[in-house]
């Protein structure tokens, strides 16, 4: 519990750093037994007040699918999928599992653009 496998950095436009997060047997101690899944911004522009983004993940072995937006304006900041959307029993069956992670940036607000006040 608390074990966690991380993706490659996903670099956007602006300096912006995402990256995915699976915790194969839950994070905290009541999601044990569940894979959970996370969406983490690891870096922001200092002159972003906020990003929003639109994304999707999929996993072909499983035939799951989340897809969400929100909206990160500070580090550390994640999103994880619905709680015990992946039953941990189900992955063992399968030597790999595949994920697909699909990620658009939707909206920026900057702290300079008087637009956003």
């Amino acid at each position: 519990n608390g074990e966690t496998i991380w993706s490659q950095e996903i670099k956007l436009a602006k300096s912006m750093i995402f990256q995915y997060s699976t915790c194969p047997d839950g994070w905290f101690p009541f999601q044990k037994g569940y894979v959970q899944f996370y969406l983490e911004v690891i870096e922001i522009p200092k002159d972003i007040k906020e990003i929003e983004v639109k994304f999707k993940v999929y996993c072909s072995e499983l035939k799951l699918e989340w897809n969400d937006k929100s909206k990160f304006n500070r580090i550390p900041q994640a999103i994880g999928w619905p709680r015990y959307h992946m039953r941990l029993n189900q992955c063992k069956k399968y030597k790999s599992l595949h994920f697909y992670c699909f990620l658009e940036v939707n909206d920026i607000k900057y702290y300079n653009d008087d637009t956003n006040k």
